[in-house]
């Protein structure tokens, strides 16, 4: 597992269930990005995982604020062209 997920194994039942996206981002290269869309949908500043993982707990609602999180951190990817990425496909057909 990565140190975010880790870090978050308390509240990871809870993610898993209000946002699977972001949940399976948590270990993975991307879930600095992750950690940041929970921060500001828990309102925590400065991503401070101990105060996200307080937050996620005692929120009332976190559903409606996991949806919101994983919003934001799929509209991340579809806001920023690639911006030097080059695909070349090349078909062949027989022989």
């Amino acid at each position: 597992m990565s140190f975010f997920k880790d870090a978050l194994l308390d509240v990871l039942p809870i993610i898993e269930k209000g946002a699977p996206i972001l949940a399976t981002a948590l270990g993975s290269p991307l879930a600095g990005i992750a950690v940041s869309a929970l921060a500001s949908a828990f309102d925590v500043k400065n991503n401070h995982l101990p105060s996200i993982i307080d937050n996620i707990k005692s929120s009332i609602d976190p559903d409606n604020r996991l949806l919101r999180a994983e919003t934001e951190y799929t509209s991340y990817f579809t806001q920023r062209p690639l911006q030097s990425a080059e695909l070349t496909v090349k078909l062949q057909w027989g022989s």
